[in-house]
């Protein structure tokens, strides 16, 4: 419930008083943290104590957000719920919007949010219904009573991304995947990471972390929990 509230959340506008002050941009808004930058993305983490908000702000260019895990949102708007076995919403907002966040619970509100600086085009829903009146489509993902070690499929994509999450058993390792393109891995939560030629690592401070095409990733997740992630791959990067 509280993650089919959060989609409602960030996709809806509050409606603005007359004495509202005007929107700050998402980079001026305090309790958003720029966490990576490159020529495809700007990622936040977003950190909003119990009982406390944000302050109203703009989102200008395309985003998508995941909520973490022990993360809270109020109760606003009802939205389509989630169906069983699916993945921690994945929320893609494709115009401009400007909103604030309260958190009127007793825990803290974070999530990512990946502002997307290549524009979209099209988009279309595939395992998710991220994009509303739209139907799920092209959908692979195993039956919830017979879920395997790992787990794989498509979310959503449009022009320019394509949005997969993974979800590993403990004890688990992803099979080798498509690494022509740059990705960008989100929420990551007990996975390690491994790529070509370089020390094994943990996600980079907000949950996120960028390998660029060719970096033949694996992930592996200990013996004691699981773990999942959402893989965003950039279609036009292709490796030279």
């Amino acid at each position: 419930m509280k993650l089919s509230l959060f989609a409602a959340l960030l996709l809806l506008p509050f409606v603005a008083s007359a004495q509202e002050p005007p929107a700050v941009p998402l980079s001026a808004e305090p309790h958003h943290h720029l966490v990576f930058q490159n020529a495809y993305v700007r990622a936040y983490y977003v950190d909003v104590a119990p009982h406390e908000s944000t302050l109203r702000h703009r989102h200008d260019l395309p985003y998508f957000a995941v909520l973490l895990s022990g993360g809270s949102a109020p109760a606003i708007a009802a939205a389509t719920p989630p169906q069983p076995g699916d993945a921690p919403r994945a929320i893609f907002s494709p115009t401009p919007v400007s909103h604030t966040v309260p958190n009127p619970a007793d825990t803290p509100f974070r999530n990512v949010t990946v502002e997307l600086l290549h524009p979209q085009g099209a988009a279309r829903n595939r395992c998710q219904d991220v994009l509303p009146n739209q139907p799920r489509e092209q959908c692979d993902r195993p039956a919830a009573a017979k879920l395997p070690p790992v787990v794989h499929y498509a979310v959503f994509e449009t022009s320019e991304i394509l949005v997969e999450y993974w979800e590993l058993a403990a004890h688990s390792t992803t099979p080798s995947w498509d690494d022509r393109f740059d990705m960008l891995l989100v929420d990551l939560d007990g996975p390690v990471v491994s790529t070509a030629g370089a020390t094994p690592r943990t996600p980079m401070q907000g949950g996120v972390l960028w390998l660029p095409a060719g970096s033949r990733p694996v992930v592996q997740t200990p013996a004691d929990r699981g773990g999942h992630f959402f893989a965003v791959t950039f279609k036009d990067s292709a490796a030279r």
